[in-house]
Formats: structure tokens, C-alpha cells, sequence
């Protein structure tokens, strides 16, 4: 279990030793938290007929962990990418049957904010008049697309998103590097899961060369068309183009507030560059945010043929270098 999970799942450790579980939870947890991971522990605690520890090897936690568990029902989302009436309602018939194990019966929903209208109201009975011995656990990043109702009739347990030096030593860890991860921290989202993507990717190494070369494009060592050429052909994706941008202009605007080398979460390895963008006009880096607000809403299938240019001009009205 991930260390910035094991607060959430005490308060759940917690209310099932006092015989105080709602008959239904929702785990809020952003993207790359590893929220489905903790409802999935909850699921094999409250099916437990052992200790409930993590190390259990009573026969429902060795059905459990095998991934056969007959009284927990997992409901997956359609090939369009929502969860649908049909789904919802065989997970509320599952539940409805006798319970194999004489511990309840558990029915897991992972991002629950992408039950159509239709779903969210049929579940929405179900949580109103609950079968007995049941749990429900909902899982969403996204709580603002549940239904009001949904919210109101379920427990909220949140996963707060860990601290720098938490993400910096679970990154480490993960990788067995002894670095600063900041910059894969960053593009995450602060997602310490997708950091470690990031990382062991080289996603991470790519940026640092983007880096190095907008230091040479300062230092007039580097064009910027080469620079645009090297984000569009080694990073790819426009959400990470567009993060790479908005860490500089975050640290250029930390810069200004005379924040510390060491609270840059790009430039802080890069003591030049970072002396460099320092000096950059300020009117510059205000409109550098609002093109880079512009590039990042160009639709997905028009961005290949605006994005070169757009990216070109970017770097060169922070830069200067036309």
C-alpha cells in the first residue's frame, strides 16, 4: 500500500473495527493516486473472514487475491467509455444474491463520474434501500460529474496528493535513482505514479534536453526551430509540450518574486538558465501564458498543422529571438 494511501485507509480500518461502515463510500482520488488500488484493499477487508491484514491467507482473501472473489463485483465501462444502465444493473443483481462467504457482498465502481444519467439514477435507488450486508465503493477523480444525490448518499474518503518530499522519495524509490524528480513531478501533475512513468520512460531525460537546448537558444548556441523540432518529435504529446511551457513560465514568475533556486521545479538545476529567464521581459512571459492558453485549446485533430508554428512563435516572443 502506498504510503499517502494509508491515512485514507485507516479512516476505513477505523470506522470497520467500530461496526461503523456506511453501506456505501466514494474514494476521491486524483488521476495516478492509485484510488482504485485502495477501494480494491477496502473490498478485501470488509470480505475478510480472517484478521484483515494485509498479509491474510484466509480463503476469501486467497480468492481475493487471485482475482475470483465471488462476492465482489467490479464493474468495468463500456467501449465508449462510460458506464452504462445495463452495467449498473447486473452489478445491483450480483449484489442482490446470497453471498458465498457469509461476509457480504461488495460492488466496486472505479471512476463512477462516468455513469451516464441513466446509471448514476439507477444506482441511485440502490443506494437509497441498500441490500443487507452489502458495501458499495465509487471511486472518481472527478467528483463535480456525480449526481448531487450520488454525493449526499455516500461517505467521501479523500486522498490528498502527496508532499514534494514524499513524491520525491516514493519517485526514487520507485526507480532506484538517487535524483531530483521535480520536473517528472511537474509533468504529472503531481501524480507520483505517472512520475515514476515519467522517470523510468524517459520522458523525464527528454525534458532536461529541452532544457539544456532553450539555455543554448538564451545563450544563441541553439536555433528555435531546432528547439520546436525537438519537443515535437521527443515529447510528442501537446499536453506535455504545453507543461514543459507552463513550467518555465511558472518559474519565471517565481523568479520575479525572488523565490529560492531550490523552489523552481525546472530551472532550479540550471542555475544560467534560470539567471537567464530572470531577465526576460515580464510582458513577454504574460503573453507566452496567453498563447500557450491559446495553443492548448486548438481542437486535437487540427493541432498537427498549427502546432510547429505556434510552438516556433512561442519561443520566440518569450525568447526575443525572431
Amino acid at each position: 500500500m502506498h504510503s499517502w494511501l494509508i491515512p485514507a485507509l485507516g479512516i476505513f480500518t477505523e470506522m470497520q473495527s467500530g461496526n461503523r461502515l456506511p453501506h456505501a463510500l466514494l474514494v476521491t482520488a486524483a488521476a495516478g493516486l492509485g484510488g482504485t488500488d485502495l477501494a480494491m484493499e477496502m473490498a478485501r477487508r470488509f470480505l475478510c473472514s480472517g484478521d484483515r491484514a494485509e498479509g491474510c491467507s484466509c480463503h476469501s482473501c486467497s480468492m481475493f487475491r487471485v482475482g475470483g472473489h465471488p462476492d465482489l463485483t467490479l464493474i468495468s465501462g463500456s467501449q465508449s467509455g462510460t458506464i452504462g444502465i445495463d452495467e449498473i444493473r447486473q452489478g445491483i443483481s450480483a449484489m442482490e444474491k446470497t453471498a458465498t462467504n457469509d461476509h457480504g457482498k461488495a460492488l466496486m465502481i472505479p471512476e463512477a463520474d462516468k455513469m451516464t444519467e441513466a446509471a448514476a439514477n439507477a444506482l441511485l435507488k440502490t443506494l437509497e434501500e441498500p441490500p443487507p450486508e452489502s458495501l458499495i465503493i465509487l471511486t472518481t477523480g472527478n467528483q463535480r460529474n456525480l449526481l448531487p444525490t450520488i454525493l449526499s448518499r455516500t461517505m467521501k474518503i479523500p486522498v490528498p496528493v502527496p508532499g514534494m518530499q514524499e513524491l520525491q522519495a516514493f519517485v526514487k524509490e520507485k526507480t532506484g535513482r538517487d535524483q531530483d524528480f521535480r520536473a517528472e513531478i511537474f509533468l504529472s501533475g503531481h501524480s507520483p505514479l505517472k512520475a515514476a512513468e515519467y522517470a523510468e520512460n524517459g520522458t523525464g531525460a527528454k525534458v532536461r534536453q529541452a532544457l539544456e537546448q532553450l539555455n543554448g537558444v538564451l545563450a544563441g548556441s541553439c536555433s528555435v526551430p531546432d528547439l520546436a523540432d525537438f519537443l515535437l518529435s521527443e515529447l510528442e504529446s501537446r499536453d506535455l509540450i504545453c507543461s514543459f511551457f507552463y513550467g518555465i513560465l511558472r518559474d519565471a514568475l517565481m523568479l520575479e518574486t525572488g523565490s529560492r533556486h531550490e523552489d523552481l521545479v525546472f530551472l532550479g538545476a540550471y542555475p544560467d538558465l534560470a539567471a537567464r529567464v530572470s531577465e526576460l521581459d515580464p510582458d513577454s512571459v504574460l503573453q507566452g501564458i496567453k498563447r500557450l492558453n491559446d495553443l492548448k485549446m486548438v481542437k486535437s485533430n487540427q493541432f498537427s498543422f498549427v502546432r510547429s508554428l505556434q510552438i516556433a512563435s512561442w519561443i520566440e516572443l518569450l525568447t526575443g529571438k525572431n
